[in-house]
């Protein structure tokens, strides 16, 4: 699927290497840093945006941010009733970014992104977790717990609870597909390595 199957990688740096590559992108085609629609409760004085205010088509250039405050799983997992996968938990507590999208055979595909919000990390990342976890397919399942990290252009991308597989699932039809063996996998897949 991708050329990560020889080189062991964090999802961290699986992140990292897609924000270069898409500033790289962003720069060589637009002379700019990414862009994002604007939202105000976002811009929260952690450097996110860049400029901290939206262009005339409402949309602000943004930077991953590093997350420093350290991130209380044991307590959401008490709260929300999920042992959290490890993938999901890096996912979730290392950087603030918008969406990530590509072109991946034809469809796009858009992972969430892990936005800046106001209040404590712990907070955001519990309402994250529990929004995550709350989707059509868990209603379906019997034995998996999926976590939702994104769409493509008609169905919904999920993290496997268990094994930290991602999988494509149509909305409308009982039908998915694995797209990566883990989250590290399918950034790679997104950067297009």
């Amino acid at each position: 699927m991708n050329n990560t199957e020889d080189i062991a990688m964090t999802v961290k740096e699986a992140l990292e290497l897609y924000f270069q590559k898409s500033k790289e992108f962003w720069m060589r085609a637009e002379k700019t840093y990414p862009r994002t629609a604007y939202i105000k409760d976002y811009d929260v004085d952690n450097g996110f945006y860049v400029s901290g205010i939206a262009d005339k088509d409402e949309y602000g250039q943004w930077r991953p941010v590093l997350i420093t405050e350290k991130t209380d799983f044991d307590s959401i997992e008490k709260q929300s009733g999920y042992k959290i996968h490890e993938s999901i938990k890096e996912l979730l507590s290392v950087y603030f970014y918008a969406d990530l999208e590509c072109l991946v055979t034809g469809r796009n595909m858009i992972m969430n992104g892990n936005y800046p919000c106001p209040g404590s990390v712990t907070k955001n990342i519990k309402n994250r977790i529990i929004r995550g976890f709350n989707n059509s397919l868990n209603a379906e399942q019997k034995t998996d717990i999926f976590f939702e990290i994104g769409c493509t252009d008609s169905d919904g991308i999920f993290v496997n609870n268990i094994t930290g597989e991602v999988i494509v699932s149509a909305v409308y039809e009982p039908v998915t597909f694995k797209l990566s063996d883990s989250v590290e996998d399918f950034i790679c897949l997104l950067a297009g390595i």
